[in-house]
């Protein structure tokens, strides 16, 4: 006689169909023999999505430990976003008032969202050759985040003339 546990001693502990037709004290004894040391862990549910819309639950501000500084032997400076041109590339406004065309590293491209009025670390482009009536070109390398600035703010990192209300068009 076949019961879901018999079906389940085939299935899984291959036991044979023939040692099954035995007593039922003989099969209580293989059942133990068979299942000592074995763990059974019950099936977990799978996670159900919520519907509807999703609400919006604000993380803390996380503790600033390191930020990053522009470094000035490299040629990196400080530079805030004016425009968006598209194809990676914006209008920055740098730390030493000159409009740049600044190109989103490759590094950062798709793991960062730059937008318009981010503080970001820019690379000028030393071997382009300069032409009048165009603008120069320049890496964006670094975007800081809303924590970073404020804490750039606090111990006066941040030149004057990248505030916001500063910059000339």
């Amino acid at each position: 006689m076949r019961n879901i546990f018999s079906d389940f001693l085939l299935q899984h502990l291959r036991v044979k169909d023939s040692d099954l037709k035995v007593g039922k004290k003989k099969e209580e004894e293989m059942i133990r023999s068979n299942l000592e040391g074995t763990i059974f862990m019950p099936k977990m549910k799978k996670k159900q999505h919520k519907k509807g819309r999703r609400s919006y639950t604000p993380s803390p501000t996380p503790e600033v430990t390191r930020v990053k500084m522009p470094n000035r032997r490299n040629g990196e400076m400080f530079a805030r976003v004016v425009d968006i041109y598209g194809q990676e590339r914006m209008g920055v406004f740098c730390e030493d008032e000159k409009h740049r065309i600044g190109r989103i590293r490759g590094k950062i491209k798709k793991r960062v969202w730059v937008r318009k009025g981010d503080l970001v670390i820019i690379n000028p482009w030393k071997f382009e050759t300069k032409v009048e009536g165009q603008k120069e070109k320049c890496e964006i390398t670094w975007r800081y985040l809303k924590h970073e600035i404020s804490w750039l703010n606090r111990h006066n990192r941040i030149p004057d003339i990248l505030d916001i209300n500063k910059i000339p068009l």
